[in-house]
């Protein structure tokens, strides 16, 4: 019977190394904010699956550890050579997560028909970004997701920070259709210049 014990407790092993293997990666954490709940309860929640995306169970981007005005997550350390400019970005299909960099030019909340281009700006959920300063037209920028309770939004959004309008940022992420347009729904990382 020693024999039958020692191969069901190789098994147990094997099925919990197998199994840990598995789970959903850690992203960052996820910051239980009260201001935000108007959000989640109201009809502002659903500008994150307007896009007819299904954003259930992902957790998001880490939003970084750095103190200096962004944040680098993943530990993906990029040069800006290897950085993608937006045009680039919204002219390929890329898998996987990427830099790409650009210029704040506005606000949106559930379709970029809502994107918000002058301030003052309405919008904490999203910002648009563009190749370059001023840019208006909606068939030039992307969508960088801002989500609620998340570190990124505290340090992007135009509602908050106006100061970021005009500003020119990396946003680290996995291209998506967010808002009805290219864009990144959570970002993993971010750095403001």
């Amino acid at each position: 019977m020693k024999r039958n014990e020692w191969h069901i407790l190789l098994f147990l092993i094997a099925l919990v190394l197998t199994t840990a293997g598995c789970e959903k990666g850690y992203y960052g954490e996820e910051i239980n904010n009260t201001e935000d709940t108007e959000e989640t309860e109201g009809t502002e929640g659903a500008e994150d699956t307007d896009d007819g995306s299904d954003d259930s169970g992902d957790e998001g981007g880490s939003e970084g550890s750095g103190d200096e005005g962004g944040s680098e997550g993943s530990g993906e350390n990029a040069d800006e050579a290897d950085m993608l400019t937006v045009e680039q970005f919204m002219s390929q299909t890329l898998t996987g997560q990427t830099w790409v960099v650009g210029y704040v030019v506005g606000a949106c909340s559930k379709t970029i028909n809502n994107a918000d281009f002058e301030p003052p700006f309405e919008y904490p959920q999203a910002i648009l970004l563009a190749d370059h300063p001023g840019e208006t037209n909606k068939e030039k920028v992307i969508t960088i997701g801002l989500p609620s309770g998340y570190k990124v939004r505290k340090e992007l959004n135009l509602v908050d920070h106006p100061e970021n309008y005009g500003k020119r940022v990396a946003i680290y992420g996995e291209q998506t259709t967010y808002l009805k347009v290219i864009g990144i729904k959570k970002p993993a990382g971010w750095k403001v210049y």
